[in-house]
């Protein structure tokens, strides 16, 4: 396993990370914000799912 140090916005990091190492799939888990949270920070999944370059499975429990 190899541990890496992201800079900036998280879904960005993952993107680029992703990306730089040829992923073929990133798992994430997913839960939920308050909708005033999320306009307000914006949510590390949806960017990731709604990204044209995320290799992203996304689960809900």
């Amino acid at each position: 396993m190899k541990s890496i140090e992201l800079e900036g916005a998280i879904s960005e990091g993952l993107l680029e990370a992703s990306a730089a190492h040829n992923v073929s799939m990133l798992v994430m888990g997913a839960y939920g914000h308050a909708r005033i949270g999320q306009m307000l920070f914006g949510g590390t999944t949806s960017k990731m799912l709604h990204s044209e370059a995320s290799p992203a499975l996304a689960l809900c429990h």
